[in-house]
């Protein structure tokens, strides 16, 4: 989903900052997407770490300002039986899929505010409204 809307984006000349722990798959589109003509700063990130994201979402400031828009894409699951996870497993979901999201917003908003027109989109899993076995730990 976040690769399909970033190329959308792109297509309508929208600069994009993206964030991934995969810098290999990162890289890889923010290529391609700068062959097609889009302006993309592309990092590494490990949002299950506050100070690395801090560092990103300083240089981002640092390097653009504000922002227009702000979409939290990225998601993590855990499929079993959720008394059975490890506590580190526990933590990274919910610093991925909550934390994360939470943290890029509450840094980003003063400058969305200015801006005026500015959006925020957060993109989840269907698995929060509809339940299924094995996975209530989304």
């Amino acid at each position: 989903i976040g690769r399909a809307i970033a190329c959308a984006l792109a297509r309508e000349k929208a600069e994009l900052c993206l964030l991934d722990i995969d810098a290999t798959s990162l890289q890889a589109l923010a290529a391609q997407l700068r062959s097609e003509g889009a302006s993309v700063l592309a990092w590494r990130c490990d949002l299950t770490d506050r100070h690395d994201l801090d560092a990103r979402l300083d240089e981002l400031s640092a390097r653009w300002g504000d922002v227009d828009i702000v979409l939290n894409v990225a998601g993590k699951a855990y499929y079993g039986p959720t008394d059975l996870m490890s506590d580190d497993q526990w933590d990274s979901l919910v610093r991925v899929n909550l934390l994360a999201p939470a943290q890029i917003i509450r840094r980003l908003l003063p400058g969305l505010k200015r801006r005026g027109e500015a959006h925020i989109v957060n993109v989840a899993s269907i698995a929060g409204l509809a339940a299924a076995a094995r996975i209530a730990a989304l």
